[in-house]
């Protein structure tokens, strides 16, 4: 499942849209889950990856993105930030990810991606 959101928290498939443009030039957040099965185990193990870039991005696309997160229930979370610095973060399940999220836009022009109890790795 591919998503994209727009600045007014719509919901729009990704299609055959540039996501690195519509990231990083237009402020969209892209959602990618992907689903695992193992073999020893029925239930699936989904991963969520989440492209933002911070100083783009509105609030209503970051809360659109949350519930979005969150609707999917992943079992891990990945956050990249899109930025003249790329990061990443890894979170297990999905509430430290929104947590991130948001501190990550409510900090934005601050330079430094705020921890929020998750470690970041440069890219």
């Amino acid at each position: 499942m591919d998503i994209l959101i727009d600045l007014a928290g719509r919901v729009l498939k990704s299609g055959k849209r540039n996501i690195a443009v519509a990231v990083s030039k237009l402020g969209y957040i892209h959602i990618c889950a992907v689903d695992h099965e193992p073999n020893d185990v029925a239930a699936a193990d989904r991963t969520v990856i989440v492209r933002l870039q911070p100083q783009l991005s509105s609030e209503l696309a970051v809360a659109s993105a949350c519930y979005q997160i969150a609707d999917l229930q992943p079992a891990r979370t990945v956050v990249i930030v899109d930025s003249a610095n790329l990061a990443c973060c890894v979170s297990s399940g999905y509430m430290p990810a929104l947590r991130k999220i948001a501190a990550l836009v409510r900090n934005r022009g601050q330079g430094e991606m705020p921890s929020a109890g998750i470690p970041v790795w440069p890219i």
